[in-house]
């Protein structure tokens, strides 16, 4: 996958389903942790700001989609690891770049 230079470059994200607590609660995951939400991409931003300050030792495993404007299917229910080092978003996204 490509890197992806600025959150403006993103058309949509979904969430899939999170192991994040935090994640979990403030985008109301069902009994079995899915979420399956298209989110807006700045209050993603702020959401996994605030989560990976509370991921502990190891990581909270994080399925989403991306859709670039550029009309590129960035990624497909691909998990990504958020860790306390993945301050933002595009830190999640761009780790394995």
């Amino acid at each position: 996958m490509a890197k992806i230079n600025s959150l403006n470059d993103i058309k949509e994200i979904k969430v899939h389903w999170s192991e994040s607590g935090y994640i979990n609660d403030v985008l109301c995951c069902d009994d079995n942790y899915d979420i399956e939400k298209e989110v807006d991409v700045f209050a993603f931003n702020s959401i996994i700001e605030h989560a990976a300050k509370k991921v502990g030792v190891g990581y909270d495993k994080i399925s989403l989609s991306v859709k670039l404007k550029d009309g590129l299917q960035w990624c497909f229910e691909s998990k990504f690891y958020l860790t306390r080092d993945k301050i933002d978003l595009l830190g999640l996204l761009n780790a394995g770049e």
